[in-house]
């Protein structure tokens, strides 16, 4: 017995695409509906007033992220002064003393006389 397998026409072909066509729009058309659903939820939620317990709790994070910025803020301000009060006290140790009668200054380099020459000091010129 032999099989006889059904020879599809013209209209049969455009059928099974207009179906598969058909299908693939349903199932976009239901990914889109579902983003838009999400989306719109989305933004319901974002935009309602906040309850008594978010407020709460909006507030004692904002009071928090306050005190960690003052903290911050004094720890600053501590270092700055402390730097400025060791410059301070680096410039008074650096302040030029007064050239000696064996001493000269090059510009900005204080020279002190020796037997065979002139030597260089480390420290600042008047």
């Amino acid at each position: 017995m032999r099989q006889k397998f059904r020879e599809y026409t013209e209209i049969d072909v455009t059928v099974w695409i207009l179906v598969a066509v058909a299908i693939i729009g349903i199932v976009i058309g239901l990914i889109e509906w579902n983003a838009r659903r999400q989306a719109a939820a989305i933004t319901h939620e974002m935009l309602r007033p906040a309850t008594a317990e978010e407020k709460a709790a909006i507030e004692a994070i904002a009071a928090e992220g306050e005190r960690d910025l003052k903290k911050q803020l004094d720890a600053e301000q501590r270092y700055t002064r402390q730097q400025m009060a060791e410059l301070e006290q680096l410039r008074m140790k650096a302040a030029a003393r007064p050239l000696q009668d064996n001493e000269r200054c090059v510009g900005e380099t204080r020279m002190r006389r020796v037997d065979n020459g002139w030597q260089q000091v480390n420290e600042a010129c008047p």
